[in-house]
């Protein structure tokens, strides 16, 4: 079974392999058929289900090339997730020709102004950019078909509930919209009643990852420690296999190149890469032939090797959903797992978040 069978074009189907998307996942093969249909779809599905191309192909593939204008709008809750949803984004552009624009903090606003001129056919931004921009009048709504939500519950949590309202209410009628959560909380439920017409709900089942086995702590370091802190767990913690991740490709290419030049043997895999580079790195980590692999989230996912004995976050991530598929890395088998988040001072309100999600105290591992 592949992609073929939602009419694809053999064009885009053979781009798709080449980042080794080969087969639909359970949420993809139930989402997509939907949502070229022009259905309104409550998808609940969490972090690493393959959803970003559920929303993403069906928009690609409905979004008219020939008008210049703002058609579809995605609205995700951190810049990360934007960048991460932008960058897939680019990907099908390949073959999709259609133009994007991100609009979140940390960006240039003047830049964005300018590429908002050139009428991109997609937006993809945070919901406190998106309102600042509708607010100056740089950002119009108006021709808006389809809109998306990635991650509604992570939205409400952060605290961006009421700017997401208002953005949509900004569009005109007649719009489509997909919703995707990993948990479906009371405010979420009143978007859905309130903005979306008779939605088709689709419900994933979740990859049962347990907790028990595995150690939880964190140690405190300012982002200039974190490198130097990362080397000395992994001398006292002499980890068999143990993976580190990072919140971006660059930051996993900054820590892998740090680690290399200290004469550590470490694999890296991200999004960047060729999927026969990844296959390759994979087969040695899986083999103890490297004992360290970096990586990025969506690079990571699906992974599932044999004897990891730690993990460790270089950077906490923006989403729980993240937290748990990371650590749930090792501790496998009935074996007991450690896991080491590197704090900074700022990841510290992340770190109670994820406390709270888990009702668990994360310990603090002290290195003296």
């Amino acid at each position: 079974m592949n992609f073929n069978k939602f009419n694809l074009s053999n064009k885009v189907v053979n781009h798709l392999k080449k980042k080794g998307v080969i087969t639909p996942t359970e949420v993809q093969e139930q989402s997509i058929p939907l949502a070229l249909k022009g259905k309104d779809l409550i998808v609940q599905a969490q972090t690493g289900t393959g959803k970003t191309f559920s929303f993403l192909i069906p928009l690609m593939e409905k979004i008219n090339t020939d008008k210049d204008e703002i058609q579809s709008i995605i609205i995700a809750p951190t810049r990360e997730l934007a960048q991460q949803i932008t960058d897939e984004a680019k990907y099908l552009s390949e073959v999709y020709d259609v133009s994007m624009v991100s609009i979140y903090g940390g960006k240039d606003v003047i830049s964005q102004i300018k590429k908002l001129r050139r009428k991109p056919h997609m937006i993809i931004g945070t919901p406190g950019r998106v309102m600042d921009h509708l607010n100056k009048g740089t950002l119009s709504l108006k021709n808006i078909k389809f809109i998306v939500v990635d991650e509604a519950d992570e939205i409400l949590r952060r605290g961006f509930m009421d700017d997401l309202e208002f953005i949509m209410e900004k569009v005109n009628k007649g719009y489509q919209t997909m919703l995707f959560s990993a948990t479906m909380p009371k405010r979420v439920k009143a978007i859905v009643n309130r903005f979306m017409k008779n939605p088709t709900e689709i419900m994933i089942s979740k990859e049962n990852i347990t907790l028990e086995n595995i150690k939880q702590y964190f140690i405190e370091a300012s982002p200039k420690e974190k490198t130097e802190k990362l080397m000395e767990c992994i001398d006292r913690f002499n980890p068999y296999l143990c993976m580190v991740f990072a919140s971006s490709k660059k930051r996993a290419n900054l820590v892998h190149e740090a680690l290399c030049i200290n004469g550590y043997e470490a694999g890296l895999i991200h999004g960047d890469l060729s999927q026969n580079k990844r296959q390759q790195v994979m087969k040695k980590f899986k083999a103890a032939k490297i004992q360290i692999l970096v990586a990025t989230d969506l690079a990571a996912r699906g992974i599932d090797a044999e004897g990891v004995s730690h993990v460790f976050n270089y950077d906490l991530p923006f989403n729980i959903e993240y937290y748990i598929h990371r650590i749930g890395r090792t501790g496998r088998a009935g074996n007991e797992g450690i896991a080491i988040s590197l704090v900074s001072q700022s990841e510290r309100p992340d770190l109670k978040a994820i406390e709270n999600a888990i009702s668990k105290k994360v310990e603090l591992y002290k290195m003296d």
